[in-house]
């Protein structure tokens, strides 16, 4: 008696792939960014402006005068915008945004200690006063003493006053910049998108002698397996079915269908046409 295990093909599964755009970070700072860096380009602009006239106009040159902070600072300044602006129109750049952040750290930290050097400069420009001074060889004589810096008092006091509050709103912009750059993938890495494949699970074979057939969904240019799994922690067996009642020389075919959406074995039993000449006689009846 011949036995033959038949296993349906199943159709090829092409399921479709979800693809999940990339997140961008940055996407809710660029538009701080970008604003940060216009505000640093107008502050560097007018802090080399205001540099440049402190060193041409004012009569006495006094040391923070000399130092021409306002205009080498001040270029620094408007690099440090310029590079911003630029880091905000390419926001998947990540170099741009760490050159921004290292520039801005060191805005944020020089502009603190030239804001210093700006209050002593304003202090100095508005205490600038002229003495009266008695000639005691000339009786009744008298006349009036300047300070070096007075002439240039109210335009001294005028410029490093505003130079003064550039820099406390460069000192507070430069760090907002920084913060916001180390949001944005220097202190973190960045989220990248990615494909989400999803798979249906393959059809299950169970046999009548507990062996358990699975296999998974076939995908394009794949090979569907079928590893044979044993139940109860038998090795696997041969697919032999017997059926109830059967005849010598019947060949049963077994076939796998999917019903309900789990398959579900199928038996169908196919008789063989015989020769009447070979049957043998019923024997004969006996009381």
């Amino acid at each position: 008696m011949a036995t033959t295990v038949q296993t349906v093909a199943y159709p090829t599964v092409a399921q479709p792939q979800i693809v999940v755009p990339a997140n961008n970070p940055r996407g809710m700072n660029v538009k701080s960014i970008r604003g940060l860096g216009i505000t640093q380009i107008v502050i560097g602009a007018l802090t080399v402006l205001l540099g440049i006239i402190a060193i041409a106009v004012f009569e006495y040159g006094y040391w923070v005068n000399g130092s021409g902070s306002g205009i080498w600072f001040g270029i620094w300044i408007l690099i440090t915008g310029i590079i911003g602006v630029m880091s905000a129109k390419n926001p998947q750049q990540t170099s741009l945004n760490g050159v921004n952040m290292g520039f801005s750290i060191v805005c944020c930290v020089v502009s603190f200690f030239v804001g210093i050097f700006y209050i002593v400069a304003l202090v100095y420009y508005s205490n600038c006063e002229s003495y009266w001074s008695y000639n005691h060889w000339n009786s009744g004589g008298s006349y009036r003493y300047y300070d070096p810096c007075y002439n240039d008092k109210d335009s001294g006091t005028a410029i490093y006053a505003i130079l003064m509050i550039l820099m406390i709103a460069e000192f507070f912009i430069s760090m907002a910049v920084s913060i916001v750059c180390c949001q944005n993938g220097c202190c973190r890495s960045s989220a990248a998108g990615g494909v989400i494949i999803q798979q249906q699970p393959g059809p299950t074979i169970v046999s009548s002698t507990g062996v358990v057939m699975s296999s998974q969904a076939q995908y394009p240019a794949q090979q569907v397996v079928y590893p044979p799994q044993s139940v109860a922690g038998y090795p696997p067996q041969s697919q032999v079915v017997y059926p109830a009642g059967g005849y010598p020389n019947q060949q049963y075919v077994t076939t796998a269908a999917p019903m309900g959406g789990v398959p579900q074995p199928a038996y169908s039993n196919q008789m063989p046409p015989q020769d009447p000449s070979k049957v043998a006689p019923p024997p004969p009846y006996t009381s």
